[in-house]
């Protein structure tokens, strides 16, 4: 995989956690800033994190206009980047949470060969229609994904 010559870098102020000032008029060229200095915020930390613990679990819920990322592990929580990686992952890996459905999903981060990968498996139902005497609602069956996917590289040690 191909990464951009030049990243972004982050501003000498720039406070973790919080979203630096991108410039774009396109709001796919916006994004992909977004998405660019989210990844340099959490590229060493991430990093240096999977060399030390060998692999990160992560899991989510998400659909009708709730839900996120989680670690089972508790992990990453009292982090400076902890919600940048959350951003961050639900870009790369699509998991949205507006609409009608229920998604849900699990997975690992972990290093290979000098890159940052993700090795997740996902449900995705869509709602169908709503039962007025049960009060339930009625769910498509699943569609289920397993995803392999190269997050970024790593400058070798």
């Amino acid at each position: 995989m191909s990464r951009p010559e030049e990243l972004p870098e982050l501003p000498a102020d720039h406070t973790p956690g919080t979203q630096p000032e991108l410039e774009a008029d396109d709001p796919n060229e916006y994004w992909n800033q977004r998405l660019a200095a989210l990844e340099a915020e959490i590229r060493d930390p991430l990093s240096a994190l999977l060399r030390k613990e060998h692999r990160l679990r992560f899991a989510w819920e998400a659909g009708n206009d709730e839900g996120g990322i989680y670690f089972p592990d508790g992990a990453l929580f009292d982090t400076p980047y902890y919600w940048a990686l959350i951003q961050y992952l639900q870009a790369r890996l699509c998991i949205s949470n507006a609409g009608e459905f229920e998604a849900t999903g699990r997975g690992i981060l972990f290093l290979d060969s000098g890159f940052v990968r993700a090795k997740y498996s996902s449900e995705l139902r869509h709602f169908i229609d709503y039962n007025e005497e049960t009060q339930e609602s009625i769910y498509s069956e699943p569609e289920k994904e397993d995803e392999d996917l190269v997050l970024f590289a790593i400058a070798p040690l």
